[in-house]
């Protein structure tokens, strides 16, 4: 693990901090793909380690190129709570409060471990990601090209559909990102509620290559008579 190195856009141009100061949609994704996070990233001895599944340590490292790792982050963001990925609902999704002033480094740790409370509504941000159809039925709204917040209607969701799959067929695991705004974060209501009129923002496509050890296994089954058949998170 090694989360260092350079983002590039389409068109081969980089991705840097000024770059994504203009860019509110990528940064805003790069927060979703580093707050909705359970993973933890730790630099010892010129090592990184990391622990976690393979897919949120992945997404931690793309936020740590950006910049804005999880540590970095908290000093602006102090969590509220969280709605955790289950195999039902096929997301996850966790609320922040955007601070008026950056938090000192030895302060975050103590803070995060207080007790869960609602939050400013007007400073509040909830952080959705997971599967395409689980996360876009809770989407009221997308950002388009110019940035611009548009309501979300049957040809867009078939759109980003048609992005979902091509990425797919490439070999890719797919996650959707969203977010939501200035709304009164509730713990004890349903996950549905809190996260219902969020804004869609993309798609994250994860490369996740079979083992090399999978292929002689798949081979001495099929040679035995046994039919292989893939059970996947997706």
């Amino acid at each position: 693990i090694i989360p260092e190195g350079q983002i590039t856009e389409k068109g081969g141009s980089l991705v840097t901090v000024e770059s994504l100061e203009e860019d509110r949609t990528l940064t805003l994704l790069f927060w979703v793909c580093s707050l909705c996070n359970m993973a933890s990233l730790t630099h010892q001895d010129d090592e990184w380690t990391a622990t976690s599944s393979p897919t949120e340590i992945a997404l931690q490292v793309l936020a740590y190129k950006a910049g804005l790792g999880k540590p970095s982050l908290l000093r602006d963001f102090r969590f509220l709570g969280e709605f955790p990925f289950d195999s039902n609902s096929k997301r996850m999704s966790v609320a922040y409060e955007k601070r008026d002033e950056p938090l000192e480094d030895e302060h975050i740790e103590e803070e995060n471990d207080a007790e869960p409370s609602n939050g400013d509504p007007s400073r509040t941000f909830l952080f959705m990601k997971g599967s395409l159809e689980s996360v876009i039925k809770n989407c009221a709204y997308y950002k388009d090209e110019d940035g611009d917040e548009v309501e979300i209607d049957d040809e867009i969701i078939q759109n980003v559909q048609r992005q979902a799959e091509a990425m797919a067929s490439q070999g890719l695991r797919v996650l959707s990102m969203a977010y939501k705004v200035n709304f009164t974060f509730d713990q004890k209501d349903t996950r549905d509620n809190n996260d219902k009129g969020s804004t869609f923002l993309g798609l994250v496509g994860i490369m996740d290559p079979p083992r090399p050890q999978s292929r002689p296994a798949v081979e001495k089954a099929h040679s035995a008579g046994i039919n292989v058949y893939m059970l996947t998170g997706d």
